[in-house]
């Protein structure tokens, strides 16, 4: 679960300037059709009014990465594409019984590479020893 917050306000017909959790953004176009400049960068969109469908992209501009840094990553990853890295973790337990994640030398996880690494596990904590993670330009996904 997540906390959303946005407000959106009519400048004139068919621009408006949101706010949200991110920061602003300024909107532009008819229901439907439009393009959005903001923190993420610049997203399109063109939907069918009423039916649920509807297209989405967004596009980085210079400025807007937030891409960490390689150092966010655990020690020993290795990269194994341009924006893909091998990472050794170790798993365990704490005093509760909760699975704990950690570097190969015991230190804590970026809580971006942790939340990855718990997501694609899905299964008992040794599925879990050897992951990848992707860097793109919105951070570890």
């Amino acid at each position: 679960m997540s906390l959303r917050f946005r407000r959106s306000v009519r400048l004139a017909p068919g621009v408006r300037l949101n706010m949200g959790l991110r920061g602003p953004s300024l909107s532009v176009g008819p229901r439907g059709l439009g393009a959005t400049i903001g923190p993420a960068g610049l997203t399109t969109h063109a939907g069918i009014p009423g039916t649920g469908l509807s297209y989405r992209t967004t596009t980085p501009l210079a400025g807007t990465s937030r891409t960490p840094p390689a150092a966010v990553l655990p020690t020993g990853s290795q990269r194994v594409a341009q924006d893909l890295y091998s990472v050794s973790i170790r798993p365990g337990l704490d005093e509760t019984g909760h699975l704990t994640l950690s570097d190969t030398k015991g230190g804590p996880l970026d809580p971006r590479v942790e939340r990855k690494l718990r997501a694609q596990g899905g299964g008992p904590p040794a599925c879990l020893a050897h992951g990848a993670v992707q860097r793109d330009q919105r951070g570890v996904r």
